[in-house]
């Protein structure tokens, strides 16, 4: 048979279809090494290095992570339905996950719910992506490139918070909107190039509200991704929690539609001999 008329087609479908398992590295809380328990140590997917128990950085370091859903955090539920499990962590705790090979571009996305309880004292709880493999126990913002997540309170102008992000390790955040976006799902979608520029994306899946979006260029803060890192920051043990799940890292698609192209080419020769 002649597959020249083909070809064209799979080189589209290689080039545009992404399905799950194709993600550069993935892993969610289904998987069996968080079976009993979230906890550093422990690795499950592929493409991750085992989390690791992070320093917020304050000095003060309570609270841990937890797995959803859990008796003793009873609003927090599983961000895929109540079939699935979540990680979560409380009080003012961090954890990171390193890959097993750095990434130069590519966009991590994942979901997360952001639990304010006391609004007193809550502060910054999010994400971040950093150029270093860091060590059990070293700061949080050890390399850190780009951090953002939800604040309820934009301390700065005396306002309601809400999404935002910081590329000075949080000494400053610019606020995107979405005050009232705590406790929602929230699908994440963060984009590198590793020459300093970012692209955020926040759609809240619990709402019809139109997605965040932010092109964020710094000459300051660029490079590889390293480790990938969750943090909360709270005055007490009840001011809030984290839940998050679903992680899949995509290298950029410009640097993997080459590579997939000719696969799908060298396929189709293949058949026609």
């Amino acid at each position: 048979m002649n597959t020249k008329y083909y070809v064209p087609l799979l080189v589209a479908a290689a080039i545009f279809a992404r399905p799950a398992s194709a993600a550069f590295c993935w892993d969610d809380a289904d998987q069996d090494a968080y079976a009993q328990q979230f906890a550093p140590g422990l690795n499950g997917g592929v493409g991750f290095l085992k989390w690791e128990d992070l320093n917020p950085g304050d000095g003060t370091t309570f609270g841990g992570p937890f797995l959803v859903p859990d008796s003793f955090h009873p609003d927090e539920q599983a961000l895929r339905g109540p079939d699935h499990r979540s990680w979560a962590i409380y009080g003012t705790s961090a954890v990171g996950r390193e890959l097993v090979d750095e990434l130069s571009s590519g966009t991590w996305t994942f979901l997360a719910a952001h639990h304010v309880k006391n609004t007193f004292n809550m502060g910054f709880s999010g994400f971040n992506l950093t150029s270093v493999k860091s060590s059990e126990y070293a700061d949080f913002a050890e390399g850190e490139l780009i951090r953002f997540g939800y604040d309820d309170w934009d301390s700065a102008n005396k306002q309601e918070g809400g999404i935002c992000y910081s590329v000075n390790s949080g000494l400053t955040y610019t606020f995107l909107g979405g005050a009232d976006w705590k406790g929602c799902r929230l699908q994440y979608s963060v984009s590198w190039n590793g020459q300093g520029t970012y692209t955020l994306i926040v759609e809240n899946l619990d709402s019809e509200d139109e997605p965040i979006r932010k092109t964020i260029h710094t000459a300051l803060q660029s490079g590889p991704v390293a480790m990938l890192g969750t943090a909360i920051y709270g005055d007490d043990l009840n001011a809030g929690s984290i839940v998050f799940d679903a992680y899949e890292v995509i290298p950029e698609p410009a640097g993997a539609m080459p590579v997939l192209a000719l696969t799908v080419f060298a396929m189709a020769l293949r058949r026609s001999r």
